[in-house]
């Protein structure tokens, strides 16, 4: 989501951002609450009760835990975005460009 957000910029950034905060919002342990309370019976039947409870809870945890990853993940796009050799690919062969700043986002670039 972050590097969709960051390489998109504009009203997808704003729209993607907005999105994350409001994930942020959210309280995250009455949520849990909630959630192993709406769903423990059908999941302790499909795996058993301590296993349907337990990938329950791992599940709601790592799906409220993404946003603070998706706003690193957009700064350091938005930063790579500035930096000198992307402008220098975009000056070079713009359709290429998307490609080399992927990339670049991956691996670290040698100096």
């Amino acid at each position: 989501m972050g590097a969709i957000s960051g390489q998109a910029g504009g009203v997808i950034d704003n729209a993607l951002m907005r999105v994350t905060d409001l994930f942020l919002a959210l309280p995250q342990l009455p949520l849990l609450l909630l959630i192993v309370y709406l769903f423990r019976d059908v999941l302790k039947k499909a795996f058993g009760s301590e296993a349907g409870v337990f990938i329950m809870i791992v599940a709601v945890i790592g799906g409220l835990r993404w946003m603070p990853v998706a706003r690193l993940v957009r700064a350091q796009f938005l930063s790579l975005r500035e930096k000198e050799f992307v402008e220098a690919a975009r000056g070079w062969a713009p359709s290429r460009c998307d490609r080399s700043f992927a990339t670049s986002c991956r691996t670290p670039s040698a100096p």
